[in-house]
């Protein structure tokens, strides 16, 4: 298999486990009382986003699954779910670069308001397509997963070997018990430095 189609699944598996992480997270708070509007803005925004990543993902994938016949063969079995997501697309990614990232701004990094992207394309997604999203993507990551999991597995052991270094190191840094008064005392000098040079 070549490694791009690996990259591919590997990144996938990510960005589904993820969207899962972020439904998990909003179906506790649905059973909270009184959860702030602005919270699950702040959940439909980043599943708007990693969704939008996932359908990138998709598209390479199929793209790159053209030079490889069994893999083509396999992917072509979820063609019910491709069929869904090519319905959204174009507003998934409308949402992904104008509402949950980029904010304002095209890919040129353009002003352009979030609305422009829409034009001709219909509306910005309800919070039940970001859900019927999230759910066909897990349930074909679930597919995905089944056939290679062993290019998950080889991933999965190769980072936690890389970055067990990195996340010890956070780790301890945390429990510093200095670090917080460092920081806000960085803070006051920035802030400080600043008050000086206004007029």
């Amino acid at each position: 298999m070549d490694i791009a189609i690996k990259h591919c699944i590997i990144n996938i598996d990510a960005l589904t486990r993820s969207v899962s992480g972020l439904m998990s997270s909003g179906g506790k708070l649905q059973q909270v009382q009184d959860v702030p509007e602005e919270i699950w803005g702040m959940i439909n925004q980043m599943l708007n986003a990693k969704i939008g990543s996932l359908i990138l993902e998709y598209k390479l994938l199929r793209t790159l699954a053209e030079g490889d016949t069994e893999v083509k063969s396999f992917i072509e079995t979820l063609n019910p779910f491709w069929e869904e997501i090519d319905k959204y697309e174009p507003r998934v990614l409308a949402m992904k670069y104008f509402m949950s990232e980029s904010h304002n701004r095209d890919s040129d990094f353009v002003f352009a308001p979030w609305w422009h992207e829409f034009k001709g394309k219909g509306s910005p997604l309800t919070a039940h397509d970001i859900q019927h999203l999230a759910l066909i993507s897990v349930l074909s990551n679930n597919i995905l997963c089944s056939k290679y999991l062993a290019v998950i597995d080889e991933f999965t052991r190769e980072q936690h070997e890389a970055n067990t270094e990195f996340v010890l190191e956070m780790q301890q840094r945390s429990l510093e018990p200095s670090l917080p008064g460092e920081l806000k005392a960085k803070r006051d000098a920035i802030f400080q430095e600043i008050q000086q040079q206004l007029p």
